[in-house]
């Protein structure tokens, strides 16, 4: 089980040690609807883009809101400290959660009910668990400028629009 893991440098969690200690506190509820065969989060499905995001940004056509659907992107300041509880979504699971351009600490990892905050594991991966109890906290500084990718790393459920972009 991941929560029995202790990495050998002691380093803490970013941001206050305690559930909501960050800048910006993003609960994320990931579901399948069977209606439309996609997956969503917060009500959302993630549409893929021909032309790569940040490029569009760059080049100043767009602005990142209008290159995806409401609900997909989310405005976090450089610098920033990041909280990001994702409850498990039992259908298809257990579903393996990745973010691009950090490293993560797992404040609470699925099948604990116990936060850490001292001595977290660091990932850029993690199972949101198949169990309904299930509930996984991370924890970044968002020291990486850009537009990054959080999704399901199952890539057929990223097909199916299982992703935002912080």
């Amino acid at each position: 089980r991941e929560y029995n893991l202790r990495p050998i440098i002691k380093k803490p969690a970013p941001g206050k040690p305690f559930p909501g200690g960050a800048d910006h506190n993003i609960n994320l509820n990931f579901a399948f609807d069977p209606a439309t065969a996609l997956f969503t989060a917060n009500n959302h499905t993630f549409v893929p883009h021909t032309v790569p995001v940040l490029l569009q940004i760059l080049s100043g056509t767009r602005d990142a809101h209008d290159l995806a659907p409401a609900g997909s992107i989310y405005d976090i300041k450089l610098g920033d400290v990041v909280e990001i509880t994702m409850p498990a979504l039992v259908f298809a699971g257990p579903h393996p959660i990745h973010l691009h351009g950090h490293t993560f600490a797992v404040v609470r990892s699925a099948g604990s009910s116990t936060y850490n905050y001292e001595n977290p594991v660091r990932r850029d991966v993690v199972s949101i668990g198949d169990d309904p109890t299930d509930n996984v906290t991370i924890r970044f500084v968002a020291d990486n400028a850009g537009p990054w990718f959080l999704h399901c790393h199952i890539d057929w459920h990223l097909d199916l629009g299982f992703a935002v972009v912080f």
